[in-house]
């Protein structure tokens, strides 16, 4: 989210990606500058050229989850550090009772900690943006397998083909042709509908 950024410039640039990216435009200098320019923020961020710099500081976007952690990981260290010094000035409170100082410390780094924990519900916003990406590719692949074929039309039209949510499990009695149904599905995936097969 913006606030983990640090610097309030990053926190603008930052809103201004995710708005472009949440109205499905390009993201690009270009276009992050022309959503800044209309805010009347572009100026105050650096201008185009503070921009171009931070596009050309990346060497490269294929590790943007890790940076993106590394941000979230310095905003959770910078939040350590305002609950220490609050809690320093409530233990130094010589008025203070120590039951609820101890209370209050547990309740500042229990938050904290919870940050960092998966969540089991997701605020259904942040899954939209997935699931557009998804049925955008559906409709434009109309008519086709949401999913990998296995080649064999009965199983496909049982599994929709092969999802990437799912696991999938083959099971029977020995020597009834597991292996070789395996063999064929992945055969026919990468032969015939040229797909990636490990």
């Amino acid at each position: 989210r913006a606030e983990h950024f640090y610097e309030d410039k990053h926190q603008k640039i930052f809103e201004a990606v995710v708005g472009l990216y949440q109205d499905r435009e390009p993201v690009d200098v270009v276009s992050v500058s022309e959503k800044l320019k209309k805010k009347k923020e572009l100026t105050g961020v650096g201008g185009k050229e503070y921009l171009a710099e931070l596009v050309s500081a990346v060497p490269t976007s294929a590790h943007a989850g890790h940076y993106g952690q590394l941000v979230r990981d310095n905003y959770t260290k910078r939040q350590l550090i305002t609950a220490s010094a609050n809690i320093s000035e409530m233990a130094f409170d010589a008025s203070g009772d120590v039951r609820q100082i101890l209370d209050a410390a547990e309740q500042k780094v229990f938050s904290l900690a919870q940050q960092h924990l998966k969540q089991v519900f997701v605020p259904v916003r942040d899954i939209l943006s997935e699931s557009f990406d998804r049925l955008d590719e559906l409709h434009k692949s109309a008519g086709s397998l949401r999913g990998v074929p296995t080649g064999f039309s009965d199983l496909d039209t049982t599994l929709a083909g092969m999802q990437d949510s799912n696991l999938l499990i083959l099971a029977a009695r020995p020597g009834v042709g597991k292996t070789a149904l395996a063999l064929n599905i992945a055969q026919n995936a990468a032969f015939k509908y040229k797909l990636p097969v490990g």
